[in-house]
């Protein structure tokens, strides 16, 4: 675990992504939250099912299977190289793998050493199990016959005929043989075929790891492969993700999205945190359901126009249409007792029916806010610096974290972040410098402009923005 001393020096490189840390000590003790990516998001190891997200769960294929087992003796297999290990938690999602892990004595080497060692096993193992061919494969890509999307059998491009150009899939890139049958499984003869493959337009045969693909392509009978969400629909975007997929192995021959990084990490540094990892990483399939189901409420819009400004944006944009508006604003200096006279106030409005707007910046602010999500009601909070940038790689996948998750998937949140154009909006600078000259002068002390790219600045900005759009 950390020293007081530890968590003073450390300071996240990438503290949206949680990179690494800068002055940390990757060989002591500590508690780690991994989160390891497929390439392309591809669903290589399993679908989500479930009728509700309640009873979500993830239906693993035979190589997920085969990952969620190298996670369970991962502390086992290092013991042996002299790496006291201990994993608290693990997950392993359609896409993506999650683990929690303890550093419980120094290490010879890095605990990246370790995940990287991880990252590698899979895709041996991919590629010596369900690559190539054989029984194993026949239920990882849940079926790819032998004509594919325009001829994927002889080539990703699907330009001539038998296993070339990436080897094929079915009769050659997924390896051929009787193990192709069920990584790329539900594809059957033709991805677009209305009649090809054992199941016509769907059947059995799409129950592999691409399980909705069906027999035929088109299937209508959704499969329990890795495809998850794909339910039948081979034609157009779920082919062309294996087509990619394919591709980028072909070129790196790695299952593993490509990362400076080679992982994203969390680590403990505070009480409670633990409890949070455990329980994050356990409710990965209900979060992924309400996301699945709730789509129009984790959309990233960007350029959303509010009250002459402009936001990025991602929750229940009907809130901006609501008539009764309340806006919470209070100094870092307010008293517990100032604190909790407004959080009544705010209450007692917010009951009656009114969208309370925040910056949620000071202690006050944060416990309205907190205080409002957790007795259920609407919320637009203004962010700085809240999302992914445009055109990132984490944009399409962005979802917001913790509490503000679940506010979302109940449309009861709307998150707000303002672009630069609305920064240096004329009105809101007005409106910054004169609540900053009449702070200083309340303070006896000479105004001096700030840019607009100093935090001060921008925190004075957000409260104005709130006000404007509450009015």
């Amino acid at each position: 675990m950390a020293s007081e001393n530890d968590k003073r020096k450390w300071r996240p490189v990438d503290p949206t992504r949680h990179h690494r840390e800068n002055g940390w000590d990757y060989r002591g003790r500590a508690i780690y939250h991994f989160t390891l990516v497929v390439e392309g998001r591809y669903p290589l190891f399993g679908t989500l099912a479930g009728d509700s997200a309640e009873t979500a769960f993830v239906r693993l294929n035979p190589f997920g299977y085969r990952v969620y087992r190298m996670l369970s003796g991962l502390a086992q297999f290092y013991a042996g190289k002299g790496f006291a290990l201990k994993v608290l938690a693990q997950k392993v999602m359609p896409d993506h793998v999650h683990l929690v892990i303890q550093v419980l004595e120094p290490l010879p080497r890095s605990i990246g050493a370790v995940v990287r060692g991880f990252k590698s096993g899979c895709t041996m193992v991919y590629r010596r199990e369900f690559l190539g061919g054989g029984e194993n494969a026949a239920g990882v890509h849940g079926g790819f016959g032998a004509g594919g999307r325009g001829g994927l059998e002889g080539g990703v491009h699907g330009e001539g005929a038998g296993p070339g150009v990436y080897g094929g899939l079915g009769g050659g890139w997924i390896g051929g043989g009787e193990n192709a049958a069920g990584v790329h499984g539900g594809f059957g003869a033709e991805v677009h075929g209305e009649g090809a493959g054992p199941g016509g337009r769907g059947g059995e045969a799409g129950s592999g790891v691409h399980g909705g693909f069906g027999a035929g392509g088109r299937g209508e009978g959704a499969g329990a492969g890795v495809h998850g969400g794909m339910d039948g629909g081979a034609h157009g975007g779920e082919a062309e993700a294996l087509v990619q997929f394919g591709r980028i192995f072909a070129a790196r021959g790695s299952i593993w999205q490509q990362d400076p990084a080679y992982y994203h990490e969390r680590i403990l540094h505070a009480p409670g945190q633990l409890r949070r990892m455990i329980d994050y990483v356990k409710d990965n399939p209900r979060r992924l359901w309400l996301k699945r189901h709730n789509p129009d409420l984790f959309r990233l819009h960007r350029r959303t126009d509010v009250g002459g400004l402009q936001f990025t944006s991602l929750g229940n944009h009907f809130l901006l249409e609501w008539p009764d508006r309340q806006m919470v604003e209070m100094s870092r200096s307010a008293t517990d007792g100032q604190i909790q006279e407004r959080l009544q106030q705010v209450l007692a409005a917010a009951h009656n029916g009114a969208i309370t707007y925040t910056a949620a910046i000071s202690k006050g602010e944060k416990l309205i806010a907190r205080t409002l999500r957790e007795q259920g009601y609407p919320l637009v909070v203004l962010l700085n610096d809240g999302f992914p940038a445009e055109g990132s790689r984490h944009e399409h996948f962005y979802k917001p974290g913790g509490v503000y998750f679940e506010a979302c998937s109940k449309g009861q949140l709307l998150l707000l972040e303002p672009t630069e154009q609305a920064f240096h909006d004329a009105a809101i600078q007005a409106a910054v410098e004169e609540t900053l000259r009449r702070k200083a002068e309340a303070r006896r002390r000479a105004y001096e402009p700030i840019p607009t790219t100093a935090s001060r600045y921008r925190f004075v900005a957000l409260n104005e923005m709130a006000r404007r759009l509450s009015r």
